[in-house]
């Protein structure tokens, strides 16, 4: 009888561990959208990036991408920071913390980016646009990053530095 008692506790404490998990990144994100009124699109996003309980998310808001930076704190999501960029303005690319880069491309002769050593991550995005990051292991004042487009036919290209007024 002890055991059917300890069996039966056993296995509703696990059934309410399971009801309180917190709710997962995304759903987290799209809730905060959907609060916000917005009409977007969650393309991308990744959890860990700089640290453990962090996550970018990459999204389309308006006629911008979006890449937002978030950090887990009391078992909440909090928006760190974010930056919006669109095809034709003359620096598409930005940092967050000093430890992500990223920029959309809309130039398909484009094939690579890096920074340093650091290949970029790309994320597809429709109308042929592409967006890419890179997470750089220690952090980097932005005014020295070096960001290099490398084109299809091999050529290189060192990207304008970073423009404050992006917003």
């Amino acid at each position: 009888m002890k055991r059917a008692a300890f069996c039966t506790t056993f296995f509703a404490l696990v059934l309410l561990a399971g009801c309180t998990r917190e709710p997962s990144f995304e759903k987290h994100f799209n809730e905060t959208m959907d609060n916000q009124g917005s009409s977007y699109n969650l393309i991308h996003h990744k959890l860990d990036v700089v640290d453990k309980d962090d996550a970018i998310a990459i999204y389309k808001k308006e006629d911008k991408i979006w890449l937002s930076y978030f950090k887990r704190m009391d078992n909440k999501w909090i928006n760190q920071e974010g930056h919006g960029l669109k095809c034709g303005a003359q620096i598409n690319w930005t940092s967050i913390n000093g430890y992500i880069f990223s920029g959309l491309i809309c130039d398909n002769g484009i094939s690579e980016v890096y920074i340093d050593n650091n290949t970029a991550k790309f994320i597809n995005i429709n109308d042929g646009k592409r967006y890419w990051y890179i997470v750089t292991p220690k952090q980097r004042d932005i005014e020295e990053v070096e960001v290099r487009f490398v084109k299809k036919d091999g050529t290189e290209e060192i990207v304008d530095n970073y423009n404050p007024k992006i917003e």
